[in-house]
């Protein structure tokens, strides 16, 4: 019976030394899994962190497109108006430019000289005032 003791106490010593394997593994597991649910954590709010740091870039982004969008707009608005302030001006300039050649031609025939003489005064004067209107305004 002694070699049956020996032997079952040789198996209840390799026992014991497995389950302290195990015991030690299991621990070192659990270090690991706990090491891993940490780093799932920092990677989590890291992502939440950078989400919403991307959030703030998107607004301002945002933010500046519209901006540059309401000044594009408001340059189109003040280009229009000076297109059709320059389109008056010409209109009106084109408008003296005829009187002038129509006083021309009229200064041409001396027929008409002194009828051409009151035309080119009126004229003038007409354009003084029509032009300090036009500046005016």
């Amino acid at each position: 019976m002694t070699v049956y003791c020996e032997e079952l106490f040789s198996e209840y010593e390799r026992i014991v030394a497995e389950r302290e394997k195990l015991l030690a593994f299991l621990c070192e597991t659990e270090k690991e899994n706990a090491n891993m649910d940490r780093l799932g954590k920092n990677i989590n709010n890291r992502m939440e962190g950078l989400k919403s740091q991307l959030e703030i870039v998107r607004k301002g982004t945002k933010q500046q497109v519209d901006s540059v969008e309401n000044r594009i707009k408001l340059q189109e608005v003040r280009v229009r108006r000076m297109k059709l302030d320059y389109q008056c001006k010409i209109q009106y300039l084109n408008g003296v430019i005829k009187q002038q050649e129509n006083i021309i031609e009229k200064l041409q025939n001396p027929s008409q000289e002194n009828s051409t003489r009151r035309i080119v005064q009126k004229t003038n004067d007409a354009n003084i005032d029509t032009y300090t209107e036009t500046k005016n305004s």
